[in-house]
């Protein structure tokens, strides 16, 4: 299975092994090695990222030919071994294919040493890339300039640093000169058009936001939360994009782009932030709020971000535009120690308000070590370790950012798969029907695509960490591709997330494949009901091994090691797990002998009612008290169990009657006949007998009839009899046959006693009761 699974992922990556071994070219790779240690000998060459990619691909190829080659080279040891030794007076042809394998033996392995070479060369020089780019990121952070006190006391001493180059920026660089009086009476049309557009986009917005939403979910109210801040903030969105469309366009061609130009451009994503910060905090109906915090808190949540957003806004223009280029060095360095200070104080006040959230009182820690982290960027900003700083405080935000976001992401995927497994919205009850499942069905392997999603999620969540604190692309390549090891496993990442892929994938499938074979695939076959469910759970079990089996093999799990697994189970069911092989081995007798099916009505020791289902382990019986009883699959095939529906559904009934002593016999036997003749249910084509009317007995108080008769399906019995009991009532009353109730007569006799004289103690005359000798006593 293991090696089918890697021909199969060799065929899509265009990796087999005879290609492998026919195309690897081992002097250029050899040649990529030695550019590379070249570059590394050079002390002022500092772009490692390109080496570590260009090593890694060395590292693929060289990998990829020993994988190729040792399937060869097993291949020709076969070979080898089907020729046997060589023996005098052999046939010519057979020495020269001895003679071949021997050559290409020799040949195969003297490639399969280059491509050993080439994987320790890279793994060495992957080493040396990876001191090397500590060493460079070291000496980057740790590079200090001039300190925020010698700024502030340089721009001081030089008053009209500032006023100077200000103005000189207004007038050379600032792009207004360029419009002429034409493109400014056309963005003045553009800027009213955009404007009233965007007010009817808004009322539009805001009239689908009046809806109910005290009980809409998590995706429902980021919707109308969505509509309700892009009323609020559409004009200035939409207005901003359309000057900045316009004023990109006016400006194509001219290099650098005009700093109105680079203003326009900033101004839509500004607005943009701040419609994030209203979707989540402050939209227009506060029920819609997506983190539910206090109004309180939203409130100045909400405030503190609109000043971050402007911070930053400020700290575009000031860092990325042609502001940089227009003033002196020093004093972009002190307006950057201020920048500093205005961006991190307020990010504290924003996480001092956090903190008050309960939600997050549980994690005050947390919110402690933001706060120390980023005091300690100010602190080293001022002493001038200014990309020690900037590492820092990217790292931190970006953590943030990616936490919020994967939040964001993972609550609505987990209500899109709640909202997918209740069927409550259309577009779910189509997935559904697609599927064909009625709403009270599961989705098979929904559990684990929530599973998968989750890991996916944490994954790309890890890796996103990784980028934000200067993790290297090739690095997380390398990681992700060749896995890291612990004590004697090797764990490689990308197969176990590949694994989890497929493995949801077959399960996600199989499930569906039985959903049709259930109801639409072998409903034309013509099979019994039971014979069609066995083939339907023998399908999900062989479908869910075969996916087990798969997602193992492309884990990479070595499946000549199943031997030890098997012999452990066996020790194991020879010490304790008798009982639950002895259920499997007997669901898989129910299975196949099918005694008891889906929908039978069974009778197991006092347990009776319906087979609710049959799993491979347990059956579950449904009483008719509508309770779930689970019984062993063991106790079916090794006790007695009464099926009232094996074979056929038909049954009989017998409903007891007793009349009065005196009534015409024959008249009540007509009657019993005729009420049995009448109910739908009774059978009377001559298929099963036909209904008889038995004189019982001559009882206590009545002449005891029996009626009997057989029906359509004995699951109706209890109503079948209900319904005759009526009938014969009514007919009963109709032709005034009695029906007796038990009766009793006692007789009483006194016998007289003579006179005893008075012994001073009262003795009341005594009775004796004698029954009646025709009544029982």
């Amino acid at each position: 299975m293991r090696q089918l699974l890697l021909s199969l992922m060799g065929l899509v990556l265009g990796w087999g092994a005879v290609h492998a071994q026919t195309t690897t070219d081992a002097p250029a790779l050899s040649a990529k090695l030695d550019e590379v240690e070249h570059k590394l000998s050079d002390v002022r060459y500092q772009d490692m990222e390109a080496l570590l990619r260009q090593v890694n691909l060395v590292h693929d190829e060289a990998s990829s030919c020993i994988t190729g080659i040792e399937a060869v080279l097993a291949k020709i040891g076969t070979d080898q071994t089907l020729l046997g030794e060589p023996v005098s007076g052999e046939a010519a042809s057979v020495a020269e294919k001895r003679q071949a394998l021997r050559k290409e033996r020799l040949d195969a392995e003297r490639l399969l040493s280059t491509c050993r070479l080439l994987v320790l060369r890279s793994d060495e020089l992957h080493q040396q890339i990876d001191v090397r780019q500590t060493a460079l990121l070291q000496q980057t952070l740790f590079a200090r300039g001039p300190n925020a006190w010698t700024l502030l006391r340089d721009n001081w001493s030089q008053p009209a640093l500032w006023f100077n180059a200000t103005t000189r920026f207004i007038s050379s660089t600032s792009g207004l000169e360029r419009l002429s009086s034409l493109e400014y009476g056309v963005l003045a049309v553009l800027v009213l058009i955009a404007f009233v557009l965007s007010f009817r986009l808004r009322a539009r917005a805001l009239r689908w936001a009046e809806v109910q939403i005290s009980e809409a979910s998590f995706s429902r109210r980021f919707s109308l939360a969505f509509l309700s801040v892009l009323g609020r903030y559409a004009p200035q969105w939409f207005t901003s994009s359309v000057v900045a469309l316009y004023l990109y366009v006016i400006s194509m061609g001219i290099s650098p782009l005009p700093f109105i130009t680079q203003v326009a451009l900033g101004v839509p994503f500004y607005f943009l932030l701040l419609t994030l910060v209203y979707l989540f905090l402050a939209p227009k109906h506060p029920q819609l709020r997506l983190i539910p915090i206090e109004t309180p808190i939203a409130s100045g949540l909400v405030r503190r971000f609109t000043v971050l957003m402007l911070v930053l806004f400020f700290g575009y223009l000031l860092f990325t535009t042609l502001m940089v280029q227009s003033f002196p060095h020093s004093a972009l360095l002190l307006a950057r120690s201020f920048y500093s200070a205005a961006l991190i104080l307020n990010l504290i006040w924003i996480a001092r308000l956090l903190g008050r959230i309960p939600q997050f009182q549980r994690v005050a820690w947390l919110k402690s070590l933001f706060i120390m982290a980023l005091l300690a960027a100010l602190v080293v900003e001022w002493l001038g370790y200014r990309d020690l700083s900037a590492f820092v405080l990217r790292g931190v935000l970006g953590s943030l950012l990616l936490l919020g976001v994967f939040w964001l992401v993972g609550r609505l995927i987990r209500e899109i798969i709640d909202e997918l497994a209740t069927g409550e919205r259309r577009w779910a009850r189509q997935v559904r029907a697609l599927f064909g499942l009625a709403a009270e069905d599961k989705i098979p392997a929904l559990g684990w695509l929530r599973i998968f999603i989750q890991a996916t999620l944490l994954v790309f969540f890890a890796i996103g960490l990784l980028r934000v604190w200067g993790g290297s692309e090739s690095g997380l390549l390398s990681l992700l591709s060749g896995g890291f090891t612990v004590g004697s496993l090797t764990v490689v990442p990308a197969r176990i997330a590949l694994a989890l892929a497929v493995l949801g994938l077959l399960l996600f499938l199989n499930g569906w494949i039985k959903a049709r074979l259930s109801s639409h695939w072998l409903d034309k076959v013509p099979l019994e009901r039971g014979a069609r469910e066995a083939m339907v759970t023998l399908s999900g079990y062989v479908g869910g091994a075969v996916a087990v089996l798969v997602a193992l093999g492309v884990a990479g799990v070595e499946f000549s090691n199943l031997a030890i697994i098997a012999g452990a189970l066996s020790v194991g069911i020879g010490f304790g797990l008798q009982n639950i092989v002895n259920n499997f081995v007997s669901g898989l007798i129910l299975l196949f002998e099918r005694p008891v099916r889906i929908g039978d009505w069974v009778s197991v020791g006092n347990t009776e009612g319906y087979v609710k289902r049959i799993r491979i382990r347990s059956t579950e019986i449904q009483t008719f008290d509508r309770a779930d009883v689970i019984v062993p699959n063991s106790d079916l095939i090794s006790q007695q169990v009464t099926n009232f529906m094996l074979h056929d559904p038909r049954g009989r009934v017998r409903v007891p009657v007793g009349v009065a002593y005196g009534s015409d016999v024959y008249q009540v036997r007509e009657l019993l006949l005729k009420a049995c003749s009448a109910h739908p249910l009774v059978i009377n084509d001559g298929s099963t007998p036909a209904p008889k009317v038995l004189f019982r007995a001559f009882g206590e108080s009545s002449l005891d009839f029996e009626l009997r008769c057989y029906i359509c399906n004995i699951d109706s019995r209890m109503d079948v009899i209900s319904d005759l009991n009526f009938a014969i009532n009514d007919l009963f009353r109709a032709h005034d046959i009695e029906i007796p109730f038990p009766q009793r007569d006692i007789h009483i006799i006194s016998e007289k006693k003579a006179a005893q004289p008075f012994s001073g103690d009262y003795q009341p005359s005594a009775h004796r009761v004698e029954p009646d000798k025709d009544s029982d006593e």
